[in-house]
């Protein structure tokens, strides 16, 4: 019987866990009443890399990009059996016009990486970059209509992506305007702060610890 009750408080609460679990983002790009613009200042555009990460970083006067590998599976029969891939040593030929790739032949595979360029922030993308400060930017990524802010600084040649983790619900107490949607357990709570709200706001309650990528060339 002891036992019994136990489970069901542990059941109770892990209810309540759940019906308590809220997500957050933010009905307009922040900070409030920033100017949106689609890059960085000219003296910070370049390639910033980490050794740690396999994403490159890029920022030039169209906007801000990645460069990331695909690997992408090849099978030794398709090969062997169509004129337009070729094998030379570690590299294939045929995916890449006029060039070849890296592969790795693992049992009946060709795993091969294919190089790939996404676009974060251009002239015409749904993201947006607000500036705050010198070097430090608010990279606001769009989603169902609403935004999730990235804390971007860039300094002496050092890259610094804080991704939005806030400490907990109360961080967003301060402002007034909130809108609630349930969806099955989850809440999402749509924020608008004033201009006022924003500058009382503490950003490490906002940021978790940064991503580092050091400058590999300029543009």
């Amino acid at each position: 019987m002891k036992m019994r009750s136990i489970l069901l408080l542990i059941s109770v609460c892990a209810l309540f866990d759940v019906l308590g679990q809220r997500s957050y983002s933010f009905i307009s790009p922040l900070p409030p009443e920033s100017v949106h613009i689609h890059a960085v200042d000219a003296h910070l555009f370049g390639v910033y890399k980490a050794d740690s990460s396999d994403i490159v970083y890029e920022f030039n006067a169209a906007g801000i990009f990645t460069r990331s590998l695909s690997i992408v599976p090849i099978s030794r029969e398709t090969v062997r059996e169509t004129s337009t891939y070729r094998i030379s040593g570690n590299y294939i030929h045929g995916i890449k016009e006029n060039d070849s790739l890296p592969c790795v032949l693992e049992g009946e595979y060709y795993f091969v990486g294919v190089p790939r360029r996404d676009t974060i922030v251009s002239m015409n993308s749904k993201n947006e970059l607000r500036k705050m400060g010198s070097g430090e930017y608010i990279l606001n990524f769009y989603e169902n209509g609403a935004y999730t802010p990235c804390l971007v600084r860039i300094n002496s040649g050092k890259l610094s992506i804080h991704f939005f983790d806030y400490r907990d619900d109360h961080t967003f107490a301060a402002i007034k305007s909130q809108q609630s949607k349930q969806e099955e357990e989850l809440t999402h709570v749509y924020l608008l702060p004033t201009i006022k709200e924003w500058k009382k706001m503490d950003s490490s309650s906002l940021f978790g610890k940064p991503a580092i990528y050091k400058l590999e060339s300029s543009r």
